[in-house]
């Protein structure tokens, strides 16, 4: 009977233990403590190397197995590179994409950041009106609660010449010889401080005068007549002018004519109760109600020829939603519109004014109208209460002159009563 052992050889099994270490080296799974492909590569390229007998190549073998881990130790990784490169401070949000059911990535939310709050609205304050003469400038400090003003951003309703700059922390505002006489509504853009805070936006709102080096002293034609009964006016060509005052002889009464534009052309008109004989009309330009003159004028002489024609009415009380007739101004009325010289009557002007002074009605008949009387109706709507009434007749010629005549009334003539 054979034995169930066999002898194999020394050489023989040590054969097939290099080639079981080879192959479980191979097997071992990629991130497990087992090496890493590469590793187990080099291994099996130094036991096949140095298979066979002998103390020398057993310790070859095992020299190249250690060069051949060794080189696959990964190396620290720098501040720049690698996922070690990356820190947070604890608490802080991860960047990372994250994992989400089926495989597929989700963004993490973008980190928020505490909320800026929104600059408050620019602060809004008003000067003190100002005047500057051409060729100077003027200093102002800045209205409270300002204390000083640190740089202008923007300036509106300039006119050339017209600049404004901030010196020692205050506004400063010249005029060059650049700028003509004017008046301006300014409102500067800048930032300022307070006595809490600096750096804050200011809106700030200057009327201006620009005044001339001197008053200069112009001349005022008439563009009309210059005789008439009292009440009568000639048109007159002026420098160009938005504020035109105007008076008779050394009188310190004055009326005046204001428009939104300048112009050059202006209806002036007689008081009533003016004497008959010759008069001077002057006339002066002003910034406004109240303000400095631009420029003036001796005027020229004007001759009243007689007394002024009251309005004439049917009727001084009428029902609201009723008529007043005026017998005043029409072509074949009781008392028609004066003759003057050179030019005709082409129109009738009828107003109706509340105790105010306010329009509540009013009608422009061409002229001639044939008519005895002119009808004016009063708005159902009108209070009851006084009114007072205008009659005027304009006139002209081809030669585009021009002149008013204004028949003499007295405020509250008219009474209105419930319709």
């Amino acid at each position: 009977m054979q034995s169930p052992f066999h002898f194999i050889p020394r050489s023989s099994l040590l054969g097939v233990c290099v080639t079981l270490a080879a192959a479980i080296s191979l097997l071992a799974p990629v991130g497990s403590g087992a090496q890493s492909s590469p590793a187990a590569a080099g291994i099996k390229q130094c036991r096949h190397r140095f298979a066979g007998k002998g103390k020398g190549r057993r310790q070859a073998e095992q020299r190249c197995i250690k060069n051949a881990r060794s080189k696959q130790r990964p190396k620290p990784a720098s501040p720049k590179e690698g996922p070690a490169a990356i820190t947070a401070s604890p608490g802080a949000p991860s960047s990372s994409p994250t994992p989400a059911v089926g495989g597929e990535t989700v963004a993490p939310p973008a980190p928020t950041g505490p909320s800026v709050p929104e600059a408050p609205p620019p602060l809004e304050l008003e000067m003190p009106t100002a005047g500057v003469t051409i060729g100077s400038s003027i200093y102002r400090n800045p209205p409270r609660p300002l204390t000083s003003v640190t740089a202008i951003e923007s300036t509106t309703g300039a006119e050339p010449g017209v600049t404004v700059q901030v010196e020692e922390e205050r506004l400063v505002i010249s005029a060059s010889e650049e700028a003509v006489p004017a008046l301006l509504h300014l409102v500067i853009g800048g930032v300022a401080c307070t006595a809490s805070e600096c750096g804050r936006r200011v809106l700030i709102r200057i009327r201006l005068t620009v005044f001339p080096t001197t008053d200069p002293l112009v001349e005022v034609d008439p563009n009309g007549p210059t005789s008439g009964p009292a009440g009568f006016a000639p048109q007159v060509a002026t420098p160009s002018c938005s504020y035109l005052r105007f008076g008779f002889d050394s009188g310190s009464t004055s009326y005046a004519v204001r428009v939104s534009n300048p112009k050059e052309t202006f209806d002036t008109r007689t008081p009533s109760d003016l004497s008959i004989g010759p008069h001077k009309i002057w006339f002066e330009c002003a910034t406004g109600p109240g303000g400095p003159a631009l420029w003036w004028s001796q005027g020229f002489e004007i001759t009243v020829t007689g007394a002024s024609i009251p309005i004439g009415l049917e009727s001084t009380t009428v029902p609201a939603g009723g008529e007043l007739l005026f017998t005043t101004g029409p072509s074949l009325g009781a008392a028609q519109c004066p003759t003057l010289p050179g030019i005709t009557v082409d129109e009738l002007v009828l107003n109706l004014d509340d105790s105010g002074g306010s329009l509540v009605n009013h009608r422009n008949v061409p002229m001639p109208d044939g008519l005895a009387t002119e009808r004016l109706v009063v708005p159902p709507a009108s209070a009851a209460g006084t009114y007072s009434v205008l009659d005027r007749c304009i006139y002209g010629n081809v030669a585009g002159e021009r002149a008013t005549y204004e028949f003499a009334r007295q405020p509250g003539e008219i009474t209105v009563t419930s319709g």
